[in-house]
């Protein structure tokens, strides 16, 4: 993969990925407490994907897809180049979860 100049504007290099009962429930709690703004809310066929800000930094969240994670939070580590990361991590003995999907971001599951 060819680098790429910069991760998505208003993210750090590493976010946090929270897979959580009820999006909508901390949403609001997020809201109330911090003062969250809701960046991105993706109503899916199996619950919801959203994502607030709180300060500046960004909290991506799913409600439980038991198929899609294994664990109930992840990071997201944004890379110039996510094909010699992801050699290098299973060179590291890294285990593969998930295989690469292309949409309109390249993304690599590892354990």
């Amino acid at each position: 993969m060819a680098e790429g100049n910069s991760f998505p504007s208003g993210y750090h290099s590493v976010n946090q990925y929270l897979v959580i009962g009820n999006v909508l429930e901390f949403i609001g709690f997020s809201q109330t407490v911090f003062n969250a703004v809701l960046v991105k809310q993706i109503k899916e066929e199996n619950g919801m994907y959203a994502e607030v800000r709180i300060g500046d930094t960004c909290i991506m969240m799913e409600e439980n897809h038991q198929i899609s994670h294994l664990y109930s939070s992840s990071l997201w580590v944004y890379v110039r180049d996510v094909d010699a990361i992801y050699d290098r991590a299973l060179k590291a003995a890294v285990h593969h979860l998930k295989r690469l999907h292309t949409s309109t971001e390249k993304t690599k599951w590892l354990k």
